[in-house]
């Protein structure tokens, strides 16, 4: 993540369900081969899916991806 999604900003409280779905994504990702099928499913969650543009902060500007 950049700064879309998931991404927590520092003010943002951790909350018990934010810490569980970071925890579960790690644990998939830990082993993708195995959890292939789950964790394709959590990348259509909009916290995880990379949006159409992101902001490039290098360019100072938002691009396609």
């Amino acid at each position: 993540w950049d700064v879309w999604g998931g991404m927590l900003q520092p003010t943002d409280p951790l909350t018990p369900k934010a810490l569980a779905f970071f925890d579960r994504l790690s644990e998939l990702t830990a082993d993708p081969d195995q959890n292939f099928a789950e964790l394709r499913k959590m990348y259509e969650d909009p916290k995880v899916k990379v949006p159409p543009q992101v902001f490039n902060f290098l360019h100072k500007q938002m691009e396609a991806v």
